[in-house]
């Protein structure tokens, strides 16, 4: 469903690649957003009283308020809260209801957010890339998606040395994956590795 007449009001979760790239997406798009932090405000009853006020008062002046990364419900606003279902990304979702296309990488980070590496190698055999341009665009989007969820450098430099030294991984594919995996925040619903 396209809205592009609808005045929208989005308040997007600052965590993790698929996210960040919606708030891009957002942004070029000349949409309204406010950011939540992912740490502090995952649910529509931890954010600031000053952003429930401002989706109320939206919501009276005719604005369709959307969530991305918040769960729960505002009292007093009818809010759209953007889950992955029935195998669409959030990011997807954005997309369909801006009325714009995902672009190539949006496509990887969209594969990402549903099904991991795993995922990504999928799209890019159905894109029929060869083995070394797939490992560079999974390891490009796993990069960026711990950077984007705050892993330092040190961390990771550390674990991989771990994972190396341990024999985890033949190849530089699979010493990726078990490097994404050990980093994963394993309490973290939204990070899908």
């Amino acid at each position: 469903m396209n809205t592009e007449d609808k005045k929208r009001l989005w308040f997007c979760s600052d965590y993790g690649i698929e996210f960040e790239s919606v708030i891009k997406k957002l942004n070029k798009n000349g949409e309204e957003i406010c950011i939540v932090s992912h740490d502090k405000q995952k649910n529509w009853r931890d954010i600031s009283d000053e952003n429930k006020e401002k989706a109320r008062v939206a919501e009276e002046n005719g604005y369709e308020i959307y969530g991305v990364g918040l769960n729960g419900i505002l009292t007093g606003a009818v809010v759209k809260n953007l889950y992955h279902n029935t195998g669409v990304s959030t990011l997807e979702q954005v997309n369909e209801i801006v009325g714009d296309r995902l672009t190539l990488d949006e496509q990887f980070i969209s594969a990402y957010a549903l099904g991991g590496a795993e995922q990504m190698v999928q799209l890019s055999e159905k894109l029929k890339m060869n083995q070394k341009d797939t490992n560079t665009v999974i390891e490009n989007v796993l990069f960026r998606n711990r950077r984007a969820i705050g892993i330092p450098l040190e961390k990771e430099a550390e674990t991989l040395k771990q994972i190396q030294s341990s024999g985890k991984g033949k190849s530089d594919y699979e010493i990726l994956v078990n490097l994404d995996q050990s980093l994963r925040p394993h309490n973290d619903e939204f990070v899908r590795i």
